[in-house]
């Protein structure tokens, strides 16, 4: 009886149990401000004719938008003087890694963003950063951010 106890237990706990991770492909993700993960519900990428690699995401309330200057994989810097750029826009409001922090200690945007996936014209990748408004006053962070077969828009 011990084990029929014991085997009718690990059967309900296997069968009750399910995959709730969802695969989401394409994804655009990050963790905002070490709290909230934002996903986006839209997500698309576009090449200018610059071959300026643009990859934009929104979730209904924010926009998120990473600029390379090529779809080349690699590794870019972001910063106040580079040519590769992240903003997030929410409430009319535009956080840029362009934009330095202001106050008793300044505050440097910074991030990177790792491009390591060109497959098919969709883009792979990961990236963190620091922005600031354009008074530096009001900062945003994203960490373990992650796009994945984000498709070039036709």
């Amino acid at each position: 009886m011990k084990y029929l106890f014991k085997f009718v237990l690990m059967f309900i706990i296997l069968c009750g149990c399910s995959d709730a991770i969802e695969s989401k492909i394409p994804s655009f993700e990050g963790l905002k401000d070490g709290q909230l993960l934002w996903q986006s519900t839209t997500l698309f990428s576009s090449i200018d004719s610059n071959g300026v690699l643009t990859i934009t995401g929104t979730d209904g309330f924010g926009e998120l938008v990473i600029k390379l200057p090529s779809a080349t994989i690699g590794v870019y810097s972001l910063g106040e003087s580079s040519d590769q750029t992240a903003t997030y826009s929410e409430d009319n409001t535009v956080f840029s890694t362009l934009n330095n922090g202001a106050g008793s200690i300044v505050y440097i945007s910074d991030g990177q963003v790792s491009l390591t996936s060109v497959d098919a014209n969709r883009f792979s990748g990961s990236f963190f950063f620091n922005a600031y408004t354009s008074d530096g006053s009001v900062g945003v962070n994203f960490s373990e951010g992650a796009f994945y077969k984000v498709p070039l828009a036709q």
